[in-house]
């Protein structure tokens, strides 16, 4: 069973609704943002969310924070928004190699496109109820051959 299949039954069985918040740039803010959000209990109390992104930018984000999470992949079994739980659904095809945090990057561009469209699957199909989007790049995303100047075109296409 795949991620959005899960996703789906998971939705039906609780009232909370299920965030895809996706990562953003992962050399600048947005994993930061989002993993200090996610260390608050009350966040899942209200929600079930999840992170769209890199797995490993996620789990090194919550090491250099030192938060009390445990980043665990969405895989297609188990719930969503157990305490102490960061979920990640990681759609790169391919790791993303090195980047410089603060610094323009192809690859992180092209990441953070990657994100956003699997956020945008995942809500068309009603796999999650709400997109939440981290920070993203302008710079980096048309370095990685997207002419979008921001988050609302992209969506809008």
């Amino acid at each position: 069973m795949g991620p959005e299949v899960m996703l789906k039954t998971k939705q039906r069985l609780n009232r909370r609704p299920i965030l895809g918040l996706t990562m953003g740039d992962p050399a600048g803010i947005g994993p930061e943002v989002i993993a200090k959000a996610l260390a608050k209990p009350e966040v899942h109390r209200l929600c079930l969310p999840m992170v769209i992104g890199s797995k490993p930018v996620m789990e090194r984000t919550v090491r250099a924070l030192r938060l009390p999470l445990q980043v665990v992949s969405v895989q297609g079994h188990g719930p969503l928004g157990r305490r102490g739980e960061l979920s990640v659904l990681d759609p790169l095809e391919r790791p993303l190699g090195q980047f410089r945090m603060g610094r323009v990057a192809k690859s992180c561009g092209a990441a953070s496109v990657a994100c956003i469209a699997k956020a945008v699957e995942l809500a068309q199909a009603r796999c999650i109820d709400a997109i939440v989007t981290g920070p993203i790049n302008k710079e980096a995303i048309n370095k990685a051959g997207y002419d979008y100047p921001g988050h609302t075109e992209l969506l809008a296409d």
